[in-house]
């Protein structure tokens, strides 16, 4: 018997987290620093949306939590220090 599944509404916001990374990365002058990470949570929604599996959504969503803070922390790409 498979487990618990993700509601649609959940799935949905994993897309849409997914675009935001992508695009506060893109903003920041960092896509290409990030480009593995968001490679790596882009293939776990893609695992989550075609499983639906509660466990794989959970996984996404701390991942996708882990790299927004990381995201944010990153200093802009025109920084001063980054250019030294």
């Amino acid at each position: 018997m498979p487990g618990p599944t993700t509601p649609f509404y959940q799935l949905a916001q994993l897309q849409n987290l997914l675009a935001d990374l992508r695009e506060q990365a893109t903003q920041k002058g960092l896509d290409q620093a990030f480009a593995m990470e968001l490679f790596s949570l882009e293939s776990n929604v893609k695992d989550a949306l075609a499983s639906r599996s509660a466990e794989l959504g959970d996984l996404a969503r701390h991942q996708a939590r882990e790299l927004q803070a990381a995201i944010r922390a990153a200093p802009d790409k025109s920084d001063g220090f980054l250019l030294r």
